[in-house]
């Protein structure tokens, strides 16, 4: 690591690290945060463009005892994971939530990534353990609000301070009516009020591909929650509190609040009547029979829809990279080469079966932040139904290793000339988003 300092003056400072040779650097520089006595280091990298992502501001907030020159070297190595990333094409984008392997990042278990407002980048934050376990369970916006609210600035703050107490009580938030609620996760949407109508807006791309195969084909009558984000057209956020009645909400300074975002929206098939209401921090979206027929056509079929008290419209999304991501690998029984198994299956029907176990891995997993490795073991008898054997290691759930064993068996099996066998590896999570570690 080549590290070229530069000074000048009593109460300059900065730091140019080269953390991947010809390709990657990062400054470190002093900031204050603005309105408040809060010195910090500012982590900018110089690099991602090449690989078409956004550039990464981390503001650590710095201690009274410590010296400017002694700026922590964790985050650097973060950031160095997550280049070695995007090179392999995996994205972080705003939104998204990456919790740490090991013992984290100076005591944070993972990292979210925010809009550098007009800047043209993504600042990183730290999350706790336990911002990490209300994540998993009722999304990243009512977290992201909570953050918010506690150091009043929105949407969030945009620096990390160490040593700081948890904005989130994951025993809290199981008083939320989210808890008695079928929530989808990730789902590429997002809520807002605006003019008295509530809009949604859903991008197009895996995260709402992922949330329509989920939304389906629900019972006909149960109520549906989609953990949104915000949309970047919003001015303010509603935010949640465990004893609030009345709702309440934080909007931009200088803003009039004319576009509230929430942090959820529950679909109500079925009702008497089309409604639409704030309850917490989201809304819910009551609709009658013909309408919510509507409404799921709409959904299905991607296209804008317009009803009497709400309206969804679709959008270009930013990135096609999933939220939840892997690295595969495929290995061909002992003694035979991937050659001399295509002698047996047609190539394009080989592709479409990994194809399709991929997609189930994916959707399987796209809710589950368990982290480890996967293996499936595949064998194929002429005019016989694929078998399956799963090994995993890690911290993979049983019930998201029950229902991939379900889902497999469903995948119709591609017609071979005699017996192939081979096994497809998956590293769960720890490739981008959901699972990138800092060096240990």
């Amino acid at each position: 690591m080549n590290v070229k300092h530069r000074r000048s003056g009593k109460n300059h400072f900065s730091v140019h690290e080269e953390l991947v040779l010809g390709e990657l650097k990062a400054t470190i520089f002093l900031h204050q945060v603005e309105d408040r006595a809060m010195p910090c280091w500012c982590y900018v990298t110089e690099g991602f463009r090449r690989y078409k992502h956004r550039e990464i501001a981390f503001t650590l907030v710095r201690k009274p005892d410590e010296k400017v020159e002694d700026y922590p070297k964790e985050p650097l190595e973060v950031l160095c994971k997550l280049y070695s990333d995007a090179k392999d094409g995996w994205k972080v984008t705003v939104g998204h939530v990456t919790p740490l392997e090991g013992e984290g990042m100076l005591g944070f278990a993972g990292v979210a990534f925010l809009d550098t407002q007009g800047a043209g980048g993504l600042a990183m934050i730290g999350l706790l353990a336990e911002e990490l376990k209300c994540i998993e369970a009722f999304g990243a916006q009512r977290m992201f609000s909570l953050l918010g609210k506690a150091e009043r600035f929105f949407p969030a703050p945009y620096w990390t301070e160490r040593g700081r107490p948890s904005r989130g009580s994951l025993k809290e938030m199981e008083s939320s009516v989210l808890h008695t609620v079928k929530r989808i996760h990730e789902s590429g949407f997002s809520v807002f009020r605006e003019a008295g109508r509530v809009v949604m807006r859903a991008r197009l791309g895996y995260d709402s591909n992922a949330a329509l195969r989920r939304i389906a084909d629900p019972p006909r009558d149960q109520p549906l929650a989609l953990l949104t984000e915000m949309h970047p057209d919003c001015d303010g956020a509603l935010k949640w509190d465990p004893g609030l009645i009345i709702p309440s909400a934080s909007v931009a300074p200088g803003s009039k609040g004319a576009r509230i975002c929430g942090s959820f929206a529950v679909l109500r098939p079925n009702q008497a009547e089309d409604s639409a209401r704030i309850l917490e921090d989201g809304y819910v979206l009551a609709m009658t029979a013909p309408n919510w027929e509507r409404m799921r056509e709409a959904l299905m079929g991607k296209k804008d829809l317009v009803l009497p008290t709400c309206e969804l419209g679709w959008t270009e999304q930013e990135d096609q990279w999933p939220a939840r991501s892997w690295r595969r690998r495929m290995m061909v029984k002992a003694g035979e080469s991937e050659e001399q198994m295509l002698t047996k299956i047609e190539p394009r029907l080989l592709a479409g079966l990994l194809g399709n176990i991929e997609q189930e891995v994916l959707d399987v997993f796209q809710g589950d932040w368990s982290i480890g490795e996967l293996r499936v073991m595949v064998e194929i008898e002429s005019k016989q139904m694929p078998r399956y054997q799963l090994e995993r290691k890690g911290a993979l759930e049983d019930m998201s290793m029950r229902r991939l064993a379900e889902q497999l068996q469903k995948i119709p099996g591609p017609f071979v000339k005699e017996t192939i066998s081979f096994m497809l590896e998956f590293d769960i999570g720890v490739r981008r988003g959901k699972g990138t570690a800092a060096s240990q």
